[in-house]
């Protein structure tokens, strides 16, 4: 799906139930991708075991959720906001609909807030563990800026 060297763009996020909008906007999608673009699209559709209650835990999205991965690399670089637009189309689609219920931390894009991926509370709490176990700040280049 990542051809080799390609200029990739992606974006994660979470959904909260395919609706019929979301498949439409997902399907209609596949009508717009650029030239010279390859594309990709994974949904991961999470229930059971991962949506129950754990306080203790970091990871606060506790409810039955679709998981939406857009891609696009392009191996021509005269391509590459081609291949940016294009998963963020299909973002500002989705989060226009009203669909969208989270961004994922682990590929945070830039200008969103890491507080608002965990919740206040487990963020204050992440960023006083991360003081601790992490002094020297060995960690500073994540996505999820806990400092």
């Amino acid at each position: 799906m990542l051809p080799p060297p390609s200029h990739n763009h992606s974006r994660s996020f979470f959904i909260s139930k395919m609706t019929p909008a979301a498949v439409d906007i997902l399907s209609s999608a596949v009508d717009k991708i650029p030239d010279g673009v390859h594309f990709g699209v994974g949904n991961f559709f999470v229930r059971g075991e991962a949506i129950e209650p754990r306080p203790e835990s970091s990871y606060r999205l506790r409810e039955a959720y679709v998981f939406v991965h857009a891609l696009a690399p392009t191996l021509d670089p005269a391509r590459i906001d081609e291949g940016v637009q294009w998963p963020e189309d299909i973002f500002s689609a989705l989060a226009k609909e009203g669909s969208v219920k989270a961004n994922y931390v682990a590929i945070l894009e830039e200008g969103l807030s890491v507080e608002a991926c965990f919740g206040k509370e487990i963020f204050e709490r992440l960023r006083k563990l991360k003081k601790k176990v992490d002094p020297e700040n060995f960690f500073r280049f994540t996505p999820a800026k806990l400092d």
